[in-house]
């Protein structure tokens, strides 16, 4: 056995969870830095000889090293394939190019433009000269272009442009983000200027299901807005049931994430769990009936198996997305070890699910929810591996259930706050409350009736809409209740980026915690005494680098065709001059995007002066959301007036939050 030959035995009691953990750390350090592949090798097989000749020193972490090089070969393919010649990359940045393609995702649709992936390629100077390339591009389309459906074929004539990023400080890495999913250009078209060749028909089997799906989600999306008249209630359970929340309003869902609800509006474990647990209890209960199956034991395994079935069923007609792709493969992980009974471990299982996905999603361990998911559920088992042993939780009663039921969103919360404030720069300090509320609402009545309604809608139609207007009305006081709740000023806050070494003190302190609740004190309060010794000297460094610096800093931003800088003076005033922008077609905007994360990034949560140069969309537009997420002291702008919408909003937060409005005759310089 492996682990008898281990001095340190106890890295093996589950197996999995280092190997995971060292899969993980091949694939993030393999996108940081760019290793030689035939040089990592080298190293490989010097590693695997010298284990062998000191088979007792290393062996033991031959696994891990083994694991760590796999996942950076397998995010070093993913990072730098092969571009054949007739790559599509290759006609980026030329002329106009008669493009045909095939759609191969679900359409992103705001009201004025859609956006959707063009695969199967083939471009050319005109139809004589047209020849079929490789790789996908995504498309832009602006008009209403309502008719164009997934797996239709299109034609349209446009320039091919590579995909960039906005080269700022710490800026999100978008055209890595395409890459991964194999797109390597853009390209644009009116509505009025893209021709149906053929209407959601494949020459390829492998999409004829994907084909199928679509028009099922559709058509029963479309039914939805047909029998509920009221817009948000139907596009949120259109969301809930179909996984499409692009319709939903904004503030909508600005509301959800400022409660700590917004994971209920995507499909995930949580929707997926939900059907598991019905399918589960209503095999297991017709299976009871046989006592073939009683006196083997065999009922619960088989209803195990069975039940994968809906739950793939479902994951598929709700469209399949990344982050349901990931949600089934734990459950399947899960509900596997249940079936061949090591259900006990289930942070082996996590890490087997963790495997899995990193398998066939290298990139996956970038995701944001991929890491909300799996920190959560890895803080739900650890949190529960301490309370299972109290005596009052071993008592099945409705107190004890209500109980675990807020512990299950104190765990999830404790342990994904620092992910939320990373990506999101904000913390709902609601989230256990109307979590106890929306989840029993929404996740075991709006869901359930929504989802059955699914299944049986192309069958019995009548039941179908009464299971749908049934579950608009639970809906509908739900949405109220979080409207109401996302009013009040003490439920959720904006915040700084954390950096990551504020993060891992924020885990090393959970840690602390968690050894001392299972007395290991001596390493619990190493933890929590490094974790704030760090955290201290860091913050010591900031501010001191912040309020007591006496040099002077500008930095130009990258916002596209206008323009956005900052000036950080001496002692720690700061200036931010324009924010960029789009027209209002556009639906990107450089505020809450470009400027609001940097600022974030560099812990600035007030603004002494925001100066506009002019008012027009590219120097304006970003300062919208900069002046409602940001404590501004002073605006400056020169007596330039303009009658657009942008500009009406602008004055309008100016004057709602009495921020000093100074107007200067003379042009600024």
């Amino acid at each position: 056995m492996l682990s008898n030959l281990l001095p340190l035995k106890n890295l093996w009691i589950r197996p999995l969870i280092p190997l995971c953990i060292s899969m993980g750390f091949g694939i993030i350090l393999g996108n940081i830095f760019a290793f030689d592949f035939k040089l990592s090798l080298g190293i490989f097989i010097i590693i695997f000889f010298i284990s062998i000749i000191l088979k007792k020193i290393i062996i033991g972490i031959l696994p891990i090293i083994i694991f760590f090089l796999l996942g950076y070969i397998l995010i070093f393919f993913s990072l730098s394939p092969f571009l054949p010649k007739n790559h599509i990359s290759k006609y980026s940045n030329k002329d106009k190019y008669l493009i045909k393609g095939q759609v191969s995702s679900y359409t992103k649709t705001s009201e004025k433009r859609k956006k959707i992936i063009l695969s199967r390629l083939s471009i050319g100077k005109n139809k004589l000269q047209i020849i079929p390339v490789t790789g996908s591009i995504i498309l832009t389309i602006y008009g209403d272009s309502n008719k164009i459906k997934y797996g239709d074929k299109i034609q349209l004539k446009s320039k091919i442009k590579s995909i960039y990023n906005f080269e700022n400080p710490g800026r999100f890495n978008y055209k890595k983000y395409m890459n991964h999913k194999n797109i390597y250009a853009r390209a644009w078209a009116k509505a009025g200027n893209v021709t149906i060749l053929n209407h959601k028909k494949s020459s390829s089997f492998f999409m004829e299901p994907f084909i199928f799906m679509e028009n099922y989600r559709e058509n029963f999306s479309n039914y939805i807005f047909k029998i509920i008249k009221n817009k948000n209630i139907s596009q949120v359970l259109c969301a809930l049931i179909t996984g499409k929340k692009n319709g939903i309003n904004k503030d909508l869902r600005n509301n959800f994430a400022k409660t700590g609800t917004s994971h209920i509006l995507a499909i995930s474990g949580l929707h997926l769990s939900i059907v598991a647990s019905f399918f589960f209890y209503f095999f297991n209960r017709i299976l009871c009936f046989s006592n073939f199956f009683l006196i083997r034991g065999w009922t619960k395994k088989i209803a195990g198996i069975l039940t994968l079935f809906p739950i793939f069923f479902y994951a598929f007609l709700s469209g399949f997305s990344p982050s349901t792709r990931r949600a089934f493969i734990m459950i399947l992980i899960f509900m596997f070890s249940f079936i061949i009974e090591k259900e006990d471990d289930p942070l082996n299982s996590l890490a087997a699910a963790g495997i899995a996905i990193f398998l066939l999603e290298s990139e996956a361990v970038f995701s944001i929810s991929f890491q909300l998911s799996f920190v959560a559920v890895f803080f739900i088992i650890l949190g529960f591996s301490f309370i299972k042993k109290l005596s009052f939780f071993k008592k099945r009663n409705f107190k004890t259930k209500i109980l675990l039921f807020v512990f299950i969103s104190l765990f999830a919360i404790l342990g994904t706050n620092p992910i939320v404030m990373y990506y999101f720069n904000m913390v709902s300090f609601a989230g256990i409350f109307t979590n106890l509320i929306i989840i029993p609402l929404i996740g075991f009545l709006v869901v359930p009736l929504g989802i059955f309604a699914f299944f049986i809608f192309p069958f019995f139609i009548n039941i179908s809409s009464l299971l749908l207007k049934s579950a608009s009305i639970i809906l509908e006081y739900c949405i109220l209740f979080i409207n109401y709740i996302s009013q009040l000023s003490f439920v959720w806050t904006r915040t700084v980026t954390p950096d990551m070494l504020e993060i891992i003190c924020y885990y090393m302190f959970f840690a602390g915690v968690f050894f001392i609740l299972n007395n290991k004190k001596k390493k619990g309060l190493i933890c929590i005494f490094s974790a704030l010794i760090i955290f201290s000297l860091n913050g010591i460094f900031w501010i001191q680098r912040r309020f007591f610096n006496k040099n002077l800093y500008v930095t130009i931003l990258d916002v596209g065709q206008g323009s956005s800088a900052l000036i950080e003076m001496p002692l720690g005033k700061r200036i931010l001059i324009d924010g960029g922008g789009f027209s209002s077609i556009s639906s990107f905007d450089t505020g809450e995007s470009i400027v609001a994360p940097f600022l974030w990034r560099k812990k600035i949560m007030t603004l002494d002066s925001i100066i506009l140069s002019h008012p027009e969309a590219d120097h304006m537009n970003g300062l919208i959301y900069i002046l409602q997420n940001f404590n501004v002291l002073g605006f400056i702008k020169n007596c330039d007036k303009k009658q657009s919408s942008s500009y009406i909003e602008l004055m309008e937060i100016i004057a709602q939050k009495n921020i000093k409005l100074c107007c200067r005759k003379k042009p600024l310089p």
